[in-house]
């Protein structure tokens, strides 16, 4: 029998393992009703006790976290206070603790009599089946685990609305950044000393655009697609972050093949999942140091082994990552993939990590393995099919010269787009009429649409939005070429025939030569339709 009175609770709150079993206080005055009651239930739960509501009180009020206090089960008869005058007093320190009154039949009434105001979850009268107090408790904490599931899942969601949001107005910043650097930059001798300077802005601009990119996949609101890529170039930039970032007490050790072929994916998850894995492995040896390891190779899958992985046979790169931490206990590995499942103290984890790894581990048509013994250490081993195509994908090479000066018309609501790519444009050879304002837009369309050559319009806007936008035009002259830009992904979701509106879409924030090659390529194929 595991009981905690308050000269241990130090001991149980510094444990590692202090989140993986629910705490249950016991509250009694009578000790072989409290010990029965402990002797029950402390085989699946880490048990706390007090003799009054008082001592229970000072206990919680002592502990560091007294949120990971589950459920509380205390008599209603005792002296000083009574079991509901307690358990409406901790409604302030727990709100979300289940309490649950022990009672005797004289006592009934004065505790229906409370249970809303005390919040309190069920009233067992004494004696109790041993059978159904288990039973009740379990079905409570199991509930309570449900509800802290969906609280996670509510917050997470929440951020991402928030990631989202954010994202689309750094968007307008940095492509505001982006063709003020570039305008900057190309009016400068090659040789300025400041050009370079500008340069090196550029090169951050465009991290940061990556970066941007991360927040959207995370809150969902953008898409990855899968090209082929070198996961070694991968390893290497997510290495050179982790020596930067975990202490000095660990060793990175790293053996990459350099035979090693692309693989279809997504350098930004792959880059998440490498980072995650490692982060992990720091936390595990963060008190006493040791060797993080990385190793990258092909290898083939005979039979036997893809299918104890579930995979198709065929050739595949294996990336294993080791630590030489406290490793893992055998009863929770099968846990440790389940969303919001953690062994980390509340604050030090979320318990998305690892879920997410394997989420991206799927999604890339691989499988990920974790060898682990306590005090030995843990090893994740992930395999990812090779692809036979290259990672460098030609690029067409637009080499469009109009005859004639072509007008765009460039709608966008911020103020700084609109007048950074005029001039950025007209520097091209373009004539552009610019509007902040749609309706304005659509009005100087409606008035003279044979002027105007092809349209570039952002997607969020007021008013209407640029798809909106693309079909009032295409009511008035079917025959106009638009480009969309955004920061999102809405014209996957566009139900309508997307290539009778739009010809293009340009991905914010862009930069001159993405908005030139793009624009330059639509007007070309535009004139070999006609």
């Amino acid at each position: 029998m595991t009981v905690f009175n308050k000269k241990q609770l130090e001991a149980i709150e510094s444990k590692q393992d202090f989140t993986k079993r629910h705490i249950v206080l016991l509250v009694d005055d009578e000790s072989p009703s409290l010990l029965n009651l402990a002797d029950l239930l402390s085989d699946y739960y880490d048990i706390l006790s007090a003799q009054s509501g008082l001592e229970a009180l000072t206990l919680i009020q002592a502990m560091e976290a007294p949120e990971n206090i589950h459920m509380i089960i205390s008599d209603q008869r005792m002296p000083q206070m009574t079991g509901v005058e307690f358990l409406e007093q901790t409604l302030s320190i727990i709100p979300r603790t289940i309490r649950i009154i022990l009672t005797g039949f004289a006592e009934v009434e004065s505790v229906i009599d409370s249970i809303n105001r005390s919040q309190i979850y069920r009233f067992i009268l004494k004696p109790f089946d041993q059978h159904d107090m288990l039973l009740t408790v379990k079905r409570a904490l199991e509930a309570y685990d449900l509800e802290t599931q969906l609280r996670h899942s509510q917050k997470m969601e929440a951020i991402g609305t928030l990631a989202a949001g954010i994202a689309h107005d750094f968007n307008n910043i940095l492509q505001s950044m982006f063709l003020s650097l570039q305008l900057s930059s190309r009016s400068l001798p090659t040789e300025s000393p400041i050009k370079e300077n500008l340069d090196l802005a550029l090169t951050a601009g465009y991290r940061a655009r990556d970066l941007i990119h991360q927040i959207l996949t995370f809150s969902r609101q953008d898409t990855e697609t899968l090209l082929p890529v070198h996961l070694s170039e991968i390893l290497e930039e997510a290495l050179q972050m982790m020596r930067a970032t975990i202490p000095k007490t660990i060793e990175i050790l790293e053996y990459i093949d350099p035979t090693c072929s692309p693989i279809l994916g997504s350098s930004t998850q792959l880059h998440q999942v490498i980072i995650n894995l490692c982060t992990n492995a720091a936390y595990a040896m963060r008190d006493i140091g040791g060797k993080l390891e990385l190793r990258l190779e092909p290898v083939e899958l005979d039979e036997p082994q893809s299918t104890s992985l579930q995979l198709k046979t065929g050739s595949y790169l294996y990336l294993q990552v080791s630590d030489t931490g406290v490793g893992i206990a055998p009863e929770i590995q099968q846990q440790i993939f389940d969303p919001f499942f953690s062994t980390k103290p509340i604050g030090d984890g979320s318990g998305i990590g690892l879920s997410v790894v394997k989420r991206i581990v799927q999604e890339h048509s691989g499988a990920i393995l974790l060898q682990s013994e306590p005090g030995q250490g843990s090893t994740f081993q992930l395999y990812f099919p090779i692809t036979r195509y290259s990672h460098q994908m030609e690029v067409p090479v637009i080499d469009f010269h109009p005859d004639t000066q072509r007008t765009i018309l460039f709608v966008d609501d911020e103020s700084n787009v609109v007048e950074l790519g005029k001039a950025a444009l007209e520097m091209e050879g373009y004539h552009v009429i610019p509007f902040t304002n749609s309706e304005e837009a659509l009005e100087s369309f409606r008035r003279n649409p044979d002027q105007f050559d092809i349209v570039l319009t952002d997607q969020i806007m007021p008013q209407m939005t640029g798809l909106q936008f693309g079909e009032r035009l295409i009511e008035i002259r079917p025959d106009i070429p638009i480009i969309l830009a955004t920061g999102y992904s809405e014209l996957k979701e566009k139900k309508t025939d997307q290539s009778l509106l739009v010809k293009a879409q340009l991905i914010k924030p862009f930069d001159l030569d993405e908005l030139v090659k793009v624009i330059s390529s639509v007007l070309e194929q535009t004139e070999q339709k006609s």
